[in-house]
């Protein structure tokens, strides 16, 4: 069996309300100086071996080049404590000040 990944289009993202990245900057998120958060994809967490379970809801929105259309918005999860830096892109680490 072959899984894609869902894009969803920026009204979705908007209607659910969660933070979200335009390719340009942040929008409903802040944070505070020297704080990190971790956000990563589905595929992304399953490689450093902190899978998403089938309840989790994504935590934040962030727009992808590889989106069809205008559904460009790829679902992440929040993996702050759970991962090292040191395995991760800087793209994955979230840090203040924001975009």
């Amino acid at each position: 069996m072959t899984e894609s990944i869902i894009y969803f289009n920026l009204g979705a993202v908007k209607f659910f309300n969660k933070p979200y990245y335009d390719g340009k900057k942040w929008h409903n998120f802040s944070l505070n100086e020297r704080e990190l958060f971790i956000l990563i994809s589905e595929t992304r967490a399953a490689m450093l071996r902190v899978p998403v379970s089938q309840d989790e809801e994504p935590y934040a929105y962030i727009y992808s080049v590889y989106g069809q259309g205008e559904e460009c918005y790829m679902p992440v999860f929040n993996r702050t404590g759970k991962v090292k830096k040191e395995d991760l892109f800087p793209s994955e680490i979230i840090s203040y000040p924001l975009l």
